[in-house]
């Protein structure tokens, strides 16, 4: 068996975060609030986790980094830092959706088996706050993953969700239409949590729409750099861990200052 060790990384949202895992399990992990101060608070991160672990930067074997959606500035801190590493010790990075290591930190609540009944689909819908009225969302079945047949869970770790949409950025009204039409498109009786924070800032807006809507635990309803991790050994064994110069950021959107500096080019030329 080929044990990956990694080093994750998780700047973005205002919980900034470095865990180690090695063979699909997590070793070590810490957090901080960081507010805005990631580019201060993640270098001795780091160094702390990999003297608490015993382990050596030179040993990691690749490095795993939110990239996207979520702050823009915390995620470009993040990937700085993985790419600086990767870089200077000619290791590779993995680049994981955040909507993905969000979905996944639920993994140990559904990933047992007997979680639903026979013909039962199980869908996570992970929601970070994009701000003016509009959310970061995908949707993924949990209990229908790639290299599992008959679309049952087989439990434990170790496959990645297959996913109902990717990340998009989306008015919360809209998002509730497409997570019911694809839900109810299954044409069976289902289960849609809701993690992230859609919990905490639009859980009403659609448990109207969306059948079988379930809140995800608050304690679980964050993305972390463990399951940055975990997402992140799972794309490296599929060969997805790729040179620091390939590695890449999802922004979904153009950040609001882009977004303005657009419209006034617009305007100008008007």
């Amino acid at each position: 068996m080929v044990l990956i060790r990694i080093l994750s990384i998780d700047t973005a949202s205002p919980m900034a975060s470095v865990a180690l895992v090695e063979d699909g399990a997590v070793l070590r992990e810490a957090s901080v609030a960081a507010g805005r101060r990631h580019s201060a608070v993640m270098a001795p991160m780091v160094e702390g986790i990999l003297g608490d672990a015993g382990i050596a930067v030179g040993s990691v074997d690749a490095f795993a980094v939110a990239a996207g959606p979520g702050s823009f500035t915390g995620i470009r801190i993040g990937m700085g830092l993985a790419k600086g590493m990767a870089l200077a010790l000619g290791k590779p990075v993995v680049s994981v959706p955040t909507l993905e290591a969000l979905a996944y930190g639920l993994e140990g609540m559904l990933g047992g088996t007997g979680r639903s009944g026979e013909g039962d689909a199980i869908f996570v819908c992970p929601t970070l706050d994009a701000r003016n009225g509009h959310a970061y969302a995908a949707l993924y079945r949990a209990d229908a993953r790639p290299g599992r047949t008959g679309g049952g869970r087989a439990g434990g770790a170790g496959c990645r969700y297959a996913q109902a949409f990717g990340a998009c950025a989306l008015p919360v009204a809209e998002l509730a239409e497409r997570v019911a039409f694809e839900v109810g498109a299954m044409g069976v009786r289902s289960e849609v949590w809701l993690t992230g924070d859609g919990v905490r800032l639009f859980p009403d807006a659609l448990s109207g729409s969306v059948p079988g809507l379930r809140l995800a635990p608050e304690a679980l309803a964050y993305c972390s750099a463990a399951s940055v991790g975990l997402v992140g050994h799972m794309m490296a064994m599929e060969g997805l861990a790729r040179g620091c110069h390939e590695a890449a950021i999802t922004y979904v959107r153009a950040s609001q200052a882009e977004q303005a500096r657009r419209a006034g080019a617009a305007e100008r030329e008007a």
